[in-house]
């Protein structure tokens, strides 16, 4: 019990810390970042161009490597696509030990380094992972939280009807995949 009330607390002290989550239908905050390479990534050089899925996640997740490795099939089948896809880490990762940590998962799609949480922030993730995915206007078409086969197999169908309806239509959010014990 008690296990649980500290953990519920935990999450409602952080919520209080973090902007409200980016919805479906929000204008998606605007950032500016660089990925671990130093390449500076802009939402705004985005719009128009590409889609674009934000990959938040967590080293300490029950599911992060899988859903990592998922997001990398992801990319290889829509290669070519307009569809840029970022990973952010919600642990405030410098950039070389964030890429060290990636390389040595064999993690190859970009990510963006949030060492303050500002862009965790803006879009008000509180607990990872959270797939965020928006179209060319900058409008956020889906929002899965959690990780998991079920949230995997809904961001997928997000993804192969974003880029051939140009939106998502409105639907409800598949459970989560939680760690058992």
């Amino acid at each position: 019990m008690w296990k649980g009330l500290v953990a519920f607390l935990v999450v409602a002290l952080a919520a209080q810390a973090h902007a409200a989550p980016a919805r479906r239908g929000d204008r998606a905050p605007a950032f500016t970042a660089r990925d671990t390479t130093g390449k500076l990534v802009k939402l705004a050089d985005l719009k128009g161009k590409q889609n674009l899925l934000l990959v938040f996640w967590s080293t300490d997740g029950c599911s992060t490597q899988d859903d990592l490795k998922a997001i990398e099939k992801l990319r290889a089948r829509y290669k070519g696509k307009p569809l840029a896809i970022y990973g952010v880490s919600a642990d405030g990762m410098k950039p070389t030990p964030l890429a060290k940590w990636l390389k040595g998962r064999k993690i190859t799609f970009p990510h963006l380094v949030d060492e303050k949480l500002s862009l965790n922030d803006a879009y008000g993730i509180i607990i990872a992972p959270v797939f965020v995915l928006v179209d060319q206007k900058g409008v956020i078409q889906s929002r899965l939280v959690g990780g998991g086969e079920a949230v995997l197999k809904a961001l997928n169908r997000d993804v192969e009807e974003l880029l051939r309806e140009g939106k998502v239509t409105a639907r409800e959010e598949p459970a989560a995949a939680l760690p058992s014990g």
